[in-house]
């Protein structure tokens, strides 16, 4: 198709195609005793086809980053899928939901936007990212299953695969898995730089060649926790000697 970025963003947001179906997190089916939704909001999304698109701003930005042979991988598949393939990327999708591969194809195949650069992995982040090879990796969005700790071992399993300058996106940082993770990433200076937030959305990009190779005296967010941490248990512990004595 190789429009510009308006027209294609413009095409993709105002029919927002529906490829995605129901519950997209679990492929089992669901008890009533387990929802924490009510009624109401449950209804919105079971048994339905819907779009559980990224917000426009994160749309946009996306196609203007990307580029033509870039390769690109995602956790979940949407509104993103396409515009990673729009964009010319050799791009890899890993969600259990095989359904979303065939209208995400379909819709791809209506608007002459080439399909043929997507590999579609129909399994779990989790069964598949600790045995995969992808080497190099230019960008990365997480965008699977948002409930805790998956965001995080999505990001575990994929910051070691993209390269030194690359991307990594998280969406629905206002639910507090991606968030915690989000916090971490915004402290872990010079390794990860945030280069753009959006509303629920952040992008950082990778500064280092390795993320493995830290102990957790090199991590700021977790050594500042453990430095109030150390505070607080002297204090408790000064209390209790003064306690003491005073009892004596």
């Amino acid at each position: 198709m190789k429009t510009s970025t308006r027209t294609f963003i413009d095409i993709l947001y105002s029919e927002r195609p529906l490829l995605h179906h129901g519950e997209t997190e679990l492929s089992r089916p669901i008890d009533a005793s387990e929802l924490l939704l009510n009624a109401r909001q449950w209804n919105a999304i079971a048994d339905q086809d819907i779009c559980h698109g990224i917000d426009i701003d994160l749309a946009e930005f996306l196609f203007r980053r990307v580029s033509g042979g870039w390769h690109t991988l995602e956790t979940g598949s949407g509104l993103s899928t396409l515009i990673f393939l729009e964009r010319g990327a050799w791009h890899v999708a890993i969600t259990p939901n095989a359904e979303e591969s065939v209208q995400i194809k379909r819709w791809a195949v209506e608007h002459q936007v080439d399909a043929s650069r997507l590999t579609f992995v129909p399994l779990a982040s989790e069964n598949h990212l600790p045995n995969a090879h992808y080497e190099n990796l230019d960008c990365v969005l997480i965008d699977g299953k948002h409930a805790f700790p998956w965001p995080i071992l999505d990001w575990f399993f994929t910051a070691r695969m993209l390269r030194r300058g690359g991307l990594m996106i998280l969406d629905d940082i206002d639910l507090w898995p991606v968030r915690l993770l989000a916090d971490f990433l915004a402290s872990e200076k010079p390794r990860w730089e945030c280069v753009q937030k959006f509303d629920r959305s952040i992008c950082f990009e990778k500064r280092t060649e390795s993320v493995d190779d830290v102990a957790w005296h090199m991590q700021p967010l977790l050594y500042k926790d453990q430095q109030h941490y150390s505070f607080r248990r002297i204090k408790a512990a000064l209390k209790r000697k003064l306690r003491s004595r005073f009892r004596r």
